[in-house]
């Protein structure tokens, strides 16, 4: 098993615990997404792709004042309880590689708590992408 499957599979493991946004990273709900959204709102036009989006929680709460969000996990899990939990018609989930989705229609890009997980040739990749 490659070093990528593999991490899919931990986070698979830990996609029913992230479901609750109760028990999600205090330092992701009450530091980074306040300041985020705070600054989105007064954004026009907004589509965004929510890069490692887990099970959906900062999706569905940037849904307010999107037009449009790509959440995009490599977990197949995360994917499955965002879908499970998200029925709002503006966000779509994939599970795709980031470099396989034409991304031209999106002005935002969010990796809160992504890149620390990645290895420095995919970030650069996806940094050039």
């Amino acid at each position: 098993m490659n070093q990528t499957n593999k991490n899919n599979n931990q986070w698979d493991l830990l996609a029913d615990y992230f479901s609750n946004p109760n028990l999600c990273s205090v330092d992701n709900i009450e530091i980074v997404e306040p300041l985020l959204i705070n600054r989105l709102k007064k954004s026009k036009e907004l589509n965004i792709i929510d890069f490692g989006c887990g099970t959906g929680y900062f999706c569905k709460r940037l849904a307010g004042f999107a037009n449009s969000i790509l959440g995009i996990d490599g977990s197949k899990g995360m994917i499955k309880q965002a879908k499970k939990y998200n029925s709002i018609k503006k966000i779509a989930f994939s599970n795709k590689s980031l470099l396989s989705i034409d991304i031209s229609n999106y002005n935002f890009f969010n990796a809160t708590f992504v890149f620390e997980f990645m290895n420095d040739n995919k970030i650069i990749k996806i940094l050039k992408y």
